[in-house]
């Protein structure tokens, strides 16, 4: 009889051990979000970005799930600040949404934006002046819940503040002569404040000289130093009167870049609005 419980007791663990076997589900498989960023779809290069620009990205999503419940949630790398990654402070991280007038959009700042096609945008406001170090990932989300690994895309741009600006003074006042007044023109560059930020810096070899089309003719070429004031017109002195001006804008700066042991590279800046200043 003892003998006989104990058959018992072993076919009933064999059993559960067997339900156990069989009620184990195997693991779901990872999913990809797999994407194609490209930057500057607005523009024909990526080298001459101002501060104050909007730079257009578009994100391409190879295998696009088109299920009903599946969203994309896109994100940029943020916290950095020697690499300009703070969202509202070194940019604005922003998506368009039709007014419904076929015209109009509004640009909405985000932290992340749910997409739902297989190709669409995000814009970039450009807000300080650097070398922008950034990264996006893409993940894919299915009834709420994150379904795949984060996919990582790297976006490197730099972006540089132009300032020109134009003032007078009288620099002569004689007994027996006509006052005299002389006209200046200026401009400054910054390409940042970190320690990378160093896109137009006279370092390790580099040097760099400008040349300015202003008012429809090549008015000055000289070196240049990064946030230093230099001029975009000669001095202009004149009697009696203050010299005037009529184009408040520079058509185009452009700065030449020498290496040790390479040619040389030249970015041009366009249509620089200049400030009076008294």
């Amino acid at each position: 009889m003892k003998n006989f419980y104990l058959l018992l007791i072993s076919v009933f663990i064999a059993a559960c051990s067997k339900d156990d076997t069989t009620e184990m589900l195997p693991p779901e498989p990872v999913q990809e979000a797999n994407f194609e960023l490209t930057a500057g779809i607005n523009r024909p290069i990526m080298n001459n970005i101002q501060v104050g620009e909007r730079i257009v990205c578009s994100i391409k999503i190879n295998n696009f799930d088109t299920s009903e419940a599946v969203v994309y949630v896109l994100k940029p790398i943020t916290g950095n600040q020697v690499k300009h990654q703070m969202n509202r402070l070194d940019f604005y991280f922003r998506e368009s949404f039709d007014t419904g007038n076929g015209f109009d959009f509004v640009y909405l700042d985000q932290d992340s934006i749910k997409i739902i096609t297989k190709e669409s945008y995000f814009y970039l406001d450009i807000l300080k002046p650097g070398t922008f170090d950034h990264g996006y990932t893409l993940q894919k989300m299915n009834e709420g819940k994150y379904v795949s690994e984060k996919i990582l895309k790297p976006l490197l741009f730099n972006a540089v503040e132009i300032k020109a600006w134009t003032f007078t003074r009288e620099t002569a006042n004689p007994f027996f002569a006509p006052n005299r007044y002389t006209r200046y023109y200026r401009f400054t560059i910054d390409d940042g404040e970190q320690d990378n930020d160093n896109y137009l810096t006279n370092i390790s070899g580099t040097t760099h000289k400008y040349s300015v089309n202003y008012n429809g003719e090549n008015l000055y070429v000289d070196s240049f130093i990064v946030n230093q004031e230099q001029l975009f017109k000669a001095d202009w002195e004149r009697d009696r009167n203050p010299p005037g001006i009529s184009n408040f804008a520079i058509e185009a700066l452009k700065i030449i870049q020498s290496f040790t042991n390479s040619p040389t590279n030249t970015i041009e800046y366009k249509y620089i609005p200049i400030s009076l200043q008294n």
